[in-house]
């Protein structure tokens, strides 16, 4: 196995026609600076960026080849990938989601996806002739055996793609999403009953900033916003772990520190939030498990009044 920090030419030439083809200074409709703004204001870096519609879906394709940098992400309706081969991210308008949600919704995506890029772990390994990956992507190891890190990670990014809607959202935004829940008058930091995917009698509170509203106007969110919640109930319990969070994305030890701090709310939390699949299920499941024993039971993660706490009084009374 070799290693090296140099970027495959193959990568940069791909990376270096996909930034002119589609510059960010033609970008309408969504506010990059601000994402930008918000990014530099984490005390993270700003990594290179393309936003395209659908329709350029065939010509991001063609100009990536057989590289396989693409992976299989957009086959099937995926709006965003941050690529730590070519160390930038690639976001895709749902136009129909952007009409239902504000153009806001796209750009929490690319705060999502800038905040994986805010990895700094950039290097490269390659295994009998199979070709070049990175092996790390922040609390992420994509090429483990054992999925590693996936929670922490799709966490991390969606804690800020949260936080961004929450601090930029419109009024109009706002309304939008208050209208889809039907509960009235709502603080960004309120939150709704979620529920399992597969156990519609399972209920956890998720804050709103977290959620969006479909094409048909349903407010939904996705299975990442559970690993962005039990981070931020970590980091309610112990605060030293948000600053950690960022020292982590770029050093080793920084690594070591974040999971000493999380081992010390529970032993073992850290591997145990660590290990597990991509999947809906599984994130919410950890989620559950933040909210019983760090959180201290699902009352003390619920904000909410009015027709909202009602809702959660009947729930938590079956």
């Amino acid at each position: 196995m070799e290693r090296t920090f140099e970027m495959p030419q193959s990568f940069e030439s791909v990376k270096n026609r996909l930034l002119t083809e589609f510059p960010k200074e033609k970008i309408e409709g969504i506010d990059t600076r601000r994402v930008e703004d918000f990014i530099l204001q984490q005390g993270l870096e700003i990594k290179p960026f393309i936003v395209f519609d659908r329709k350029d879906l065939q010509k991001v394709r063609k100009i990536v080849g057989e590289t396989g940098l693409l992976r299989s992400v957009f086959s099937n309706g995926e709006c965003g990938l941050y690529s730590p081969e070519m160390d930038m991210v690639l976001v895709v308008r749902d136009k129909d989601v952007e009409e239902s949600s504000g153009a806001i919704y796209t750009e929490g995506l690319l705060t999502h996806e800038l905040a994986h890029a805010s990895s700094m772990y950039q290097g490269y390994v390659t295994a009998d002739q199979k070709g070049f990956y990175t092996p790390r992507v922040g609390f992420c190891l994509p090429q483990n055996e054992m999925p590693w890190g996936l929670l922490l990670e799709e966490g991390w990014a969606d804690m800020n793609r949260a936080n961004y809607f929450k601090e930029h959202a419109s009024v109009e935004d706002k309304r939008k999403l208050e209208n889809s829940l039907q509960f009235g008058d709502l603080d960004m930091e309120d939150t709704v009953p979620s529920s399992h995917p597969s156990k519609s009698n399972e209920m956890i509170p998720l804050p709103i900033k977290y959620l969006y509203i479909t094409a048909d106007g349903r407010p939904t969110t996705k299975s990442s916003a559970y690993g962005g919640y039990a981070l931020e109930l970590l980091c309610k319990k112990d605060p030293s772990i948000k600053p950690l969070l960022i020292e982590a994305r770029s050093s080793v030890e920084g690594l070591r520190k974040l999971a000493r701090a999380v081992d010390k709310i529970i032993p073992g939390l850290y591997k145990s939030l660590s290990v597990g699949d991509y999947t809906e299920a599984s994130f919410f499941e950890k989620l559950t498990y933040v909210i019983e024993n760090v959180a201290g039971g699902t009352e003390n993660a619920i904000k909410a009044s009015n027709s909202l706490r009602n809702r959660w009084d009947n729930l938590l009374q079956k």
